[in-house]
């Protein structure tokens, strides 16, 4: 396993000098050692720099760790899955081109699945990075051929629907849905637990959209019963605040602040801190309508807070935007 030469792979990629990895690390000089394969770093400072590159540890050491062929396709899927879950785009693309330098020194290893696999993160990439969805739509079309048989062809009909639903084509998105799902539940085995979840929850949001709130709630109980059942944490958090804000349509409040309040603590375990802000924003405009002020005011403040720890520009412009919005329209409560 050549540590060093995935990290200079991946530093490289993302056009970072090697100075700007070591600041507050180490000296520049390990770094180059590191990579050249004449140190191997500390565990510690290999987290830190895992954590400047924005990749797993995992992924940096799993790169070339492969016995055979089929050891390192099921890897390389397995750390797909989980970017995907993360929405971690960047490092599914350093992934895609390290299973394409793999191809490209296997030629005698030929296998339909995963050629299809990589095509399918490919429009993943294209739809979320190139944010060109009607290339991804072709795309996603052409490797489903219209038909749902398998697991990897019930993952390109779930991705597929969501490029249908941003094109909003949601009738189309909703078919393949549900067809999917059936398909899903006929399976005896099942690799990757999240297919479920991630339908179910696609299924509910067109039902949402709709304005089909007891059709949305009804599929998210049992969703949130599979996850638990499951020992799953999978769009735990994604679920809740989907049932919040549908409670909040329903004009039931006290579910709505309940939902929110969950899907807030699990967004905080997740360290998703985009997720916990707008929850927390939600939650905040929910006490607001409660009359519960003093709770309002506390949820405003945290939210607050997290937002001064971003790092993405346009996102704290969105959410200082909204912060405004909540000010101006529960101002009396801001009076005192």
């Amino acid at each position: 396993m050549d540590i060093g030469k995935n990290i200079e792979f991946i530093r490289t990629k993302i056009g970072y000098s090697r100075k700007y990895i070591a600041e507050n690390i180490c000296d520049e000089s390990t770094i180059y050692r590191i990579e050249k394969g004449l140190q191997i770093p500390r565990l510690d400072i290999l987290q830190k720099i895992c954590h400047k590159l924005n990749v797993s540890l995992d992924y940096v050491l799993s790169l070339n760790d492969e016995n055979t062929s089929y050891v390192y396709i099921n890897k390389l899927k397995k750390l797909c899955r989980e970017f995907l879950y993360k929405q971690e785009f960047q490092s599914i693309q350093y992934l895609i081109e390290e299973a394409e330098i793999f191809s490209e020194n296997n030629p005698n290893i030929y296998d339909n699945d995963f050629r299809r696999f990589i095509d399918w993160q490919k429009a993943i990439l294209i739809h979320k990075i190139s944010q060109q969805p009607n290339k991804a739509e072709k795309l996603l079309s052409k490797l489903l051929n219209n038909k749902i048989i398998n697991e990897l062809d019930i993952n390109i009909a779930n991705s597929l629907a969501l490029v249908l639903m941003e094109l909003d084509k949601n009738q189309d998105a909703y078919y393949l849905l549900k067809e999917g799902m059936r398909i899903l539940n006929k399976l005896p085995v099942i690799e990757d637990t999240s297919l479920h979840p991630r339908i179910s929850y696609n299924l509910t949001y067109l039902h949402y959209n709709w304005g089909e709130y007891d059709q949305c709630i009804a599929i998210c109980h049992r969703l949130e019963y599979y996850l638990t059942s499951n020992h799953l944490l999978y769009s735990m958090g994604e679920l809740y605040h989907l049932i919040g804000i549908t409670y909040e349509k329903k004009k039931e409040l006290d579910s709505s602040y309940h939902y929110f309040e969950k899907a807030a603590s699990i967004f905080l375990l997740e360290d998703k801190m985009s997720y916990y802000i707008r929850t927390s924003l939600a939650l905040a405009e929910i006490s607001f309508q409660m009359n519960n002020e003093k709770e309002g005011k506390k949820t405003l403040e945290r939210a607050i807070e997290k937002i001064d720890e971003l790092n993405e520009n346009n996102l704290i412009e969105q959410f200082t935007n909204k912060v405004q919005i909540i000010r101006e329209q529960y101002s009396t409560s801001f009076l005192n």
